[in-house]
């Protein structure tokens, strides 16, 4: 589970935190979005994920806000669950 929320947006590019497993006592990851592009840049990685280096978590984030703007709409906040 991820949970990520808008935290900036300037010149079509939105700035979100993430968090792995909702754990907001640690340091999020920052990932922006280009709204132009649709492409996206890991700006920082979150702590959670800092050791793994597998970055499953900012890619369940960055998918959900991509097909959430596809939709039409640029998510505030929002949250991936997975099995």
């Amino acid at each position: 589970m991820v949970k990520f929320y808008l935290i900036s947006i300037e010149n079509g590019v939105a700035k979100y935190e993430y968090y792995p497993e909702g754990y907001m006592d640690k340091e999020p990851g920052i990932i922006l979005f280009d709204t132009a592009s649709c492409e996206f840049v890991l700006e920082k990685i979150s702590e959670e994920e800092l050791p793994y280096k597998r970055y499953g978590y900012v890619a369940h984030a960055k998918w959900r806000i991509r097909d959430l703007f596809e939709e039409g709409t640029l998510p505030e906040k929002g949250m991936v669950a997975w099995y």
